[in-house]
């Protein structure tokens, strides 16, 4: 199989370098606007199977001409071309998946299906972290259960050496850090969807050393498409971020404030600036760190009846910082994953044709068994309980 990878950060080349250890893939052609990022992508990843070439990839005709290029293609670039990449995707006849992060976005990828599959292609959006690999695991532990009360999932990505005001460093981009932390936020409530406000439900939440005490609230995005695809199924779910103690009432000032607002406001010279943007390029400029060091960690538990008896499963992971591929956890957990889907549509062992959500097309615990493959292995706790618990 050939490859496409659109996207030369952080993510990008995580996923070009699993690609370019399979057996399977043929090539990996990297696109990226920043010639800069792709030879140092290129010169980290060292593999013969990895080609660069410079591009625009905000384009509909140039991303049509790359995709002709592979079997399938992967988007590592901010959320907002990936509805263009999956117009690109159907018109090039090419596999695609995407890291996604929009859920508004994403539903409207769906709208392409009739199209892709006439195209005879596979679109899978929204299959990084989270939204991805976490939702895959909630599906996994959803098909155990004969009955579900609750799904609690949480995922953060966080410094191994927190640094104030925030706590907190850039994993992956700017753009979509931001977008979590604004709007509504869709979850299940007594079986039927509904929304809750970004920021907002804060809870304490430990974990293991060396994470300890942490606190999670509810972000955009992480859930993806699982309150529709369980809504009537599920009767309560929720997808929260985790972060250190504290970092949730600063980001909720900062809202307050007006800093992730997108209407122009004038500066007392007379400029006009978007507070969102002027926020992404100090986040860029204060959050960046050239060798982050992070932590991921992943808990999803459920709740219900199987057999006639209630139980509680849960699956958590957590990873660090590979000082030998010089890899951050957020890249291993966000890009392999991404990786593993685009080599299962080449290999054909996923064969629908359409674009569907990971949870409704991506067979039920493949991913994770694929991640234990390159070390990121996740532990499944199992306990009986007398009656049936809350989240």
């Amino acid at each position: 199989m050939k490859t496409v990878v659109f996207g030369a950060g952080f993510q990008g080349s995580a996923c070009a370098l699993d690609l370019s250890r399979s057996e399977a893939v043929e090539s990996v052609l990297l696109i990226d606007q920043s010639l800069t990022a792709l030879e140092a992508a290129q010169q980290r990843i060292s593999s013969p199977k990895v080609s660069i070439q410079q591009g625009d990839i905000t384009n509909l005709e140039s991303a049509v001409a790359f995709m002709k290029q592979g079997n399938v293609a992967v988007s590592a670039v901010p959320y907002f071309f990936n509805e263009m990449l999956t117009q690109a995707a159907i018109q090039a006849g090419c596999h695609f998946v995407d890291m996604g992060g929009n859920t508004d976005l994403v539903l409207k990828q769906l709208s392409y299906a009739p199209e892709a599959k006439l195209a005879n292609v596979t679109i899978i959006p929204d299959m990084g972290l989270a939204p991805g690999y976490a939702n895959l695991l909630a599906a996994e532990l959803i098909s155990h259960f004969d009955e579900v009360s609750s799904v609690a999932v949480r995922v953060g990505g966080l410094p191994q050496n927190p640094q104030p005001p925030l706590d907190y460093q850039l994993f992956f981009s700017v753009e979509g850090l931001i977008n979590e932390y604004i709007g509504e936020c869709v979850i299940l409530k007594d079986g039927k969807r509904t929304t809750v406000k970004s920021l907002t439900e804060l809870e304490t939440i430990t974990f293991p050393a060396p994470l300890g005490q942490c606190e999670a609230f509810h972000t955009l995005g992480g859930s993806s498409t699982l309150p529709w695809t369980y809504e009537g199924k599920v009767k309560d779910f929720n997808y929260k971020t985790v972060r250190y103690p504290g970092h949730c009432e600063k980001l909720q000032l900062l809202e307050e404030l007006g800093f992730f607002e997108t209407d122009m406001i004038q500066t007392r010279d007379g400029q006009n600036v978007q507070p969102r943007q002027v926020t992404a390029a100090l986040f860029n400029q204060k959050l960046s760190v050239k060798e982050p060091k992070d932590y991921v960690v992943v808990k999803v538990v459920v709740k219900g009846q199987k057999a006639g008896q209630w139980y509680e499963e849960s699956f958590e992971c957590l990873d660090a910082y590979d000082p030998q591929l010089k890899l951050t956890a957020m890249m291993r957990m966000t890009a392999f994953p991404v990786s593993i889907v685009a080599q299962l549509l080449g290999t054909n062992a996923i064969q629908e044709r359409g674009v569907f959500p990971p949870e409704r097309i991506v067979p039920i615990g493949v991913v994770r068994e694929e991640m234990a493959k390159r070390g990121l292995k996740t532990t499944h706790h199992v306990a009986a309980t007398a009656s049936l618990v809350s989240s």
